[in-house]
């Protein structure tokens, strides 16, 4: 008996010898035949299944223990009450006592179902102590976090929290520019030990999410505030614009021009601002800023 290179009985053969194929020679031939490729193609439609969820990041297997990303892993073991995560130390840093690296994650918890660890960390966020806070991190970092979070879920508690930074940062402005970092502890702004000059553009990092603050925390006299600093540096703009500004009072610490991708930088944080703030020292400088980067 003979079998072909596809592993079957020729049917010739089945004609010419019928008696010399037995019953269990046939069953073989019909495994060989219709068995192995079904098993084939079933392994196939497997692997290509699997690699289809592995690249639309859906669980293989779900149990009451999700799959954490790494990032999550490591702010649950070690980073839970740190700002950073230092891959090439291993080792988590604390620079402002705010929470970034789980604020920063928020939206991973809530994906994971982690709810206690969700609330513990806005929970925190109301209850925080510190000395010395940096308030462009609260602007450009937590607050981002907490804004977005909350355009996601509604979150009363978001709120909160979003307001009680709001408040930290109109406390840090006793001029026209805020103080670079905040007291939590004593309620009072914190300056540097070796100048009073804060950078422009790290001064401006609040006006990227002004016009979230104004609508969700209904708090008018934050446009006071922008009134007051743009006034300032209108006042003391003309052909050059200087990379430090006192935060004591309304003046630029002209030891430092700034620099064209500061200026293009600046130009960016204050074209944020809504459409509807319309006063005349921030049209003003607007104004400036487009002819300096026109030179």
């Amino acid at each position: 008996m003979k079998w072909n290179v596809h592993g079957q009985i020729s049917i010739q053969e089945l004609k010419e010898k019928p008696s010399k194929i037995g019953n269990f020679e046939i069953i073989m031939a019909y495994v060989v035949r219709k068995i192995v490729p079904l098993i084939f193609i079933s392994e196939i439609l497997i692997l290509s299944v699997v690699s289809i969820l592995i690249m639309i990041n859906i669980p293989i297997i779900s149990n009451n223990s999700p799959i954490l990303s790494k990032n999550l892993e490591i702010d649950l073991d070690l980073c839970n009450t740190s700002d950073y995560y230092r891959s090439d130390l291993d080792s988590c840093v604390n620079s402002s006592s705010l929470l970034l690296k789980s604020v920063g994650n928020l939206k991973e918890y809530r994906k994971n179902h982690l709810d206690k660890e969700y609330n513990q960390i806005v929970q925190s966020l109301l209850e925080i102590t510190g000395e010395k806070a940096s308030i462009y991190e609260i602007s450009t970092k937590l607050i981002p976090n907490l804004i977005s979070e909350y355009h996601l879920t509604k979150e009363k508690i978001l709120i909160q929290a979003i307001i009680r930074f709001k408040n930290i940062i109109k406390a840090s402005f006793l001029s026209s520019f805020h103080y670079p970092f905040f007291n939590i502890d004593l309620n009072q702004p914190l300056g540097f030990f070796f100048s009073n000059g804060i950078n422009l553009v790290e001064s401006a990092g609040y006006l990227i999410h002004i016009n979230d603050l104004v609508e969700l925390t209904k708090d008018r006299s934050l446009i006071h505030i922008l009134d007051n600093y743009f006034s300032c540096i209108d006042q003391h703009f003309n052909n050059t614009l200087f990379t430090y500004w006192d935060y004591t009072m309304c003046r630029s610490l002209k030891n430092e021009i700034m620099n064209m991708e500061n200026v293009n930088i600046f130009a960016s944080m204050i074209n944020s601002i809504s459409k509807q703030y319309t006063s005349p020292s921030y049209q003003s400088v607007k104004e400036k800023l487009l002819l300096l980067q026109q030179y």
